[in-house]
């Protein structure tokens, strides 16, 4: 088959959209499919498996954007910037890039539309049109969200081309993702309903990756109920290979017990406030004390206001997958926040339970789908931010926090349904 992606994100960029689909690209490469992708994402390197990419940048804004996002920041390296005097054209540039950023969450994110990657829509939608002119026919058309913006590229494309194949992948929803807005829905909630209803109507598939998704896109667009199908979390292959034969897993051997949470944080959908102000509780009653450390990014979660609990936090920043996939095996526990929403399942959430360690897993809601995943996880605790903190309560996660212990276990049943030669058969049925 001919496939041409439409991904905002691709690698270098490591995100779960960029690293699931490079994964799924690179095997299709190898069975001889012949793959084109536009990305924003941009790169100098050739792909080492053959694939065509086109990386399209952005117009002045987006490259703007992108620049004042690109920050990895940890709290020991925030205090030592406060503390440390420094020139005065550093002092200029912070001022700057803060005004900036001020300016566009204050004026700008509250009029774009679709997303943040608006900003990429139209150089992208002219040079994919270009693309398919010059080396098409193409048999499949995917376009890949969060963010939502790449569907549009390819709904462009779907018109100018009406027999093409198109498969949209649902990473993330859209016109119902209140709790981390992608646009203003005071103003184009109707408008996002209506673009994605169309998206859904010309396309010929629609991929998600929970039932609760699913279910929730069912209700909204009834008459594309059909179309739907559920295509769940890919287990990272190369995590897999190491975790089978990692024989001794890395230990943590100071006087800390070690905390790991790796992912994404965000203010309203993945917060860690409730984690942190727990683990301050309990930090005198465990028989070690508590480090609690965060890699990935931290997008609008204030972390500074974290700088003076009773216990050391430490947020990285984002940090390559050698580093994350070491981060966990040299955890005590690994740690989950899940979201506020039901229908949405933490990526990394497969590659933790892979691990065979500890899994202390924070809900905010009482459906949650992180607490349904590790139902069948033999060494995982699930505590509710809604639940008080009772002495019963924090009597069973001190238990827990001092008995844990890696726990071996057989995971091939546990995550048949996640690997790729699973994953990949899914999508294939929907493409043929």
């Amino acid at each position: 088959m001919k496939i041409l992606i439409i991904s905002y994100t691709y690698l270098p960029d490591k995100n779960p959209r960029s690293l699931r689909w490079s994964q799924l690209l690179s095997h299709w490469s190898k069975k001889g499919h012949d793959i084109y992708v536009v990305t924003a994402s941009q790169s100098t390197l050739e792909d080492p498996n053959n694939i065509s990419i086109l990386r399209v940048n952005e117009n002045l804004i987006g490259r703007i954007r992108r620049k004042l996002q690109n920050k990895r920041v940890n709290s020991e390296m925030h205090k030592s910037y406060t503390s440390q005097s420094q020139t005065s054209i550093n002092f200029i540039i912070l001022a700057i890039k803060s005004l900036i950023s001020r300016l566009y969450k204050n004026l700008l994110k509250n009029l774009q539309w679709p997303d943040y990657a608006w900003t990429w829509i139209s150089k992208a939608t002219k040079e994919s049109i270009l693309l398919v002119n010059n080396n098409g026919p193409f048999d499949v058309l995917i376009s890949v969200s969060h963010p939502f913006s790449s569907h549009l590229v390819a709904r462009n494309i779907k018109i100018k081309n009406p027999n093409l194949n198109w498969l949209i992948d649902m990473g993330d929803p859209f016109c119902f993702l209140h709790e981390a807005q992608p646009n203003n829905f005071d103003r184009y909630n109707k408008k996002n309903q209506d673009t994605e209803e169309e998206v859904f109507n010309l396309c010929k598939y629609a991929s998600v990756t929970t039932e609760e998704t699913k279910i929730e896109y069912s209700n909204i667009f009834p008459e594309s109920a059909h179309k739907i199908k559920v295509i769940p979390p890919l287990i990272d292959e190369e995590v897999l290979h190491e975790l089978k034969n990692h024989n001794e897993k890395e230990n943590n051997s100071n006087l800390f017990l070690k905390l790991v949470f790796v992912g994404t944080l965000y203010s309203k959908i993945r917060n860690p406030n409730y984690l942190l102000k727990f683990l301050e509780k309990i930090n005198y009653l465990v028989d070690k004390d508590i480090e609690m450390h965060f890699f990935g990014l931290t997008n609008d979660v204030t972390i500074e206001e974290f700088d003076n609990m009773d216990y050391p936090v430490y947020f990285h920043g984002e940090v390559s997958k050698e580093e994350s996939f070491r981060q966990v095996l040299s955890a005590d526990i690994l740690v989950n926040i899940g979201n506020t929403t039901h229908y949405q399942l933490p990526s990394k959430l497969v590659e933790y339970a892979l691990s065979g360690k500890p899994i202390l897993n924070v809900s905010s809601i009482n459906n949650d789908s992180s607490a349904n995943f590790l139902k069948k996880h033999p060494n995982s605790k699930t505590i509710c931010s809604s639940e008080p903190l009772t002495e019963s309560l924090l009597s069973e996660i001190v238990k827990f926090f001092n008995e844990s212990s890696s726990h071996d276990f057989d995971g091939e049943d546990f995550i048949k349904n996640h690997r790729i030669s699973m994953i990949s058969k899914k999508y294939e049925n929907l493409l043929s």
